[in-house]
This record gives C-alpha cells, structure tokens and sequence, in this order.
C-alpha cells in the first residue's frame, strides 16, 4: 500500500526542500528542513504502509529544540521508488542512505535517529553498522522479524495461526529472498558499540507486544532507556501521552546530541 504524503513541513510553517535521495536500488523521495546555526541534525524513519507525514506532529517541537531535520519515503512506500518492502533488510540501505546526506550535502557531522515500527527496527540496524549515529530513538520497534510472522495474525485462533504464518512465510520468501531471519535488530544491538537510546513502546500494541521493546532494552546495554506508557496502542504513544512524549524525546535528543 502506497500512502501519499499530504502535509509538508510548509503547512507547520517550516521552510523545506523537496529533493530525490538516491539510495542502493531505490530513488527516495525526501524532504530536508534547514534550521539556522542547527549543528545537529535528525533522520526519521516513518513506519510500514506510511509515508513521511507521520512525522508531521513533531516537526515543529524538534525544529524548535534546534535540529535540521531529513524525511523520506521508504522504497516501496510514499512517493519513493521500488516494488518490494523487506521491513527493514533492504531498508536499511535507505537510512544509510540519508545519513550520508546528513553529513555530505548538509555538513552536519552529529546524526541521531528517530524512527516509527518498521521504521524503528530499521534504525537500530542501520546505526548498528553506523557508529557515528550518536543517539537512537524509536517508538514500536519490533526485536526480530521472524518473530513477527506469526504475531501479525493475533487476532486469529491458534490452530488457524500457525499454519497461516507459515504460509506467509514461505510466500514471502520465495517473493523478496530468504531475508526474514537476518532482520534482527536485538541482535544488532548486542554487537553495536553501545550509544544512548530511548526504546518508547505502548503497554495495550497489540501488534509488536511491548516486550518488544523490553528484549531490546535488555540488548541495547548500560545506555538503553525504557518508556512505556499504559494504555497506548501501536506508535499511539504520542497521543496518548500528550506534551510528555515531546518533552521526552527533544529532551533525550538535547542531552544526548546537543543541537
């Protein structure tokens, strides 16, 4: 499913740029929002079956906290180039993709990563074979995709589950490549030299169950913070948290790459 965006930076009233960033098989639709003096800046990473609009709420609030900001379209999705989604195999191509960018066409060295779901789990891969990514945030990242497979179809009886899943699986393999096991972004942690990261994860995701998030705290080290928040859904951190979830993540993002 290809969701188109709708509101750029211009409708929270940030200047931008509308630009195509090439990556390894893929040409990206992207937008970059400049910020004066910013000697920092952010990639977010917008979650499967969206587009980079779903970033629209906290365009502001980072831009304010002083931070240069780049969005794309993941391969597949959006506006961007591509015919296949791998959740975060190929994807990671993609984020690498546009911290290059970050650093060559934009000058700032200092990077960190802000990413939704798929979007998420993409950016612990990427910063995991990127040690110049400085600080990491995601919100409803899952810990391994494998595990995934069979936790899509929750809603279905347990003798109807498993062999859907497999199903799938063998499908999906035979479509985009056995891939699904080497999309682990807790083991990536494990082997990552350990930086600061913030795991957000709703308690009530009925998708990527929050202990998601707890295994990939347990991974991520010393440096890993845990927030989950009662009651929150699937990424419906933020509404469900209100002004807490800013004040969080441009919090964290200030402490740990300093704008």
């Amino acid at each position: 499913m290809r969701l188109a965006p709708l509101l750029t930076p211009g409708a929270a009233g940030l200047r931008y740029r509308a630009f195509r960033l090439p990556s390894e098989g893929a040409d990206l639709a992207a937008w970059y929002v400049p910020r004066a003096g910013a000697r920092a800046g952010i990639v977010l990473c917008h979650g499967h079956n969206d587009c980079r609009t779903q970033f629209h709420p906290l365009l502001r609030p980072l831009h304010e906290a002083g931070y240069a900001l780049l969005l794309f379209d993941f391969r597949s999705m959006g506006l961007s180039g591509g015919s296949v989604c791998t959740y975060g195999y190929r994807e990671q191509e993609d984020v690498l993709a546009a911290l290059a960018w970050m650093r060559g066409e934009a000058g700032l060295q200092r990077v960190g990563l802000l990413g939704y779901s798929m979007g998420g789990a993409t950016a612990l891969l990427a910063a995991a074979r990127d040690p110049g990514v400085e600080a990491v945030v995601t919100d409803s990242a899952f810990a391994r995709l494998e595990d995934m497979v069979e936790q899509k179809f929750f809603y279905l009886p347990p003798r109807v589950r498993g062999p859907v899943s497999r199903s799938v699986r063998h499908w999906a393999t035979r479509w985009a490549g056995d891939i699904i096991g080497e999309v682990d972004p807790e083991a990536a942690l494990r082997a990552w030299q350990p930086r600061p990261l913030l795991l957000i994860h709703g308690e009530q995701d009925l998708l990527v169950p929050v202990e998601h998030a707890r295994r990939l705290a347990r991974a991520g080290g010393e440096r890993a913070e845990l927030w989950t928040v009662p009651g929150a859904g699937h990424v419906a951190a933020r509404r469900r948290a209100g002004r807490e979830y800013y004040d969080r993540v441009t919090g964290f993002f200030g402490e740990h790459l300093p704008a």
